[in-house]
């Protein structure tokens, strides 16, 4: 089963609200759904939009399809969108070598026991 992420409309004539739904895409578009994710009322002004990001995170990390509009409210809510589970890279030993100790005491901060007599 393919999930999209869309929009479905609801209001009456010539006032429109969305649901933006996970749903599956042999759904009609004011169809069946699987889960609500948030709402968009673009009536009001400013426009509203209310996105559940971590499940829409969610869907679309599984690879659900999202349609353009979807996105672009994500985009306007500053939600990222990445696919798939993205593990943090270790350090190669290359690397581990070449970075400076942060908490190691500097040339500066080493004094010599001549230094602390005078």
């Amino acid at each position: 089963m393919t999930l999209a992420l869309r929009l479905q409309r609801h209001g009456r004539k010539n006032r429109p609200f969305y649901h933006i739904v996970a749903a599956d895409i042999r759904n009609p578009r004011d169809g069946r759904f699987k889960e609500k994710l948030g709402y968009y009322n673009p009536t009001c002004e400013p426009s509203v939009i209310e996105i559940d990001s971590d499940r829409l995170q969610y869907h679309y990390g599984n690879g659900a399809r999202i349609s353009n509009t979807v996105k672009n409210l994500a985009r306007i809510k500053k939600i990222p969108l990445t696919r798939g589970q993205q593990q943090p890279t270790q350090p190669t030993m290359q690397e581990l070598v070449e970075e400076p100790a942060s908490n190691a005491p500097t040339e500066e901060q080493v004094t010599t026991p001549t230094e602390q007599q005078t």
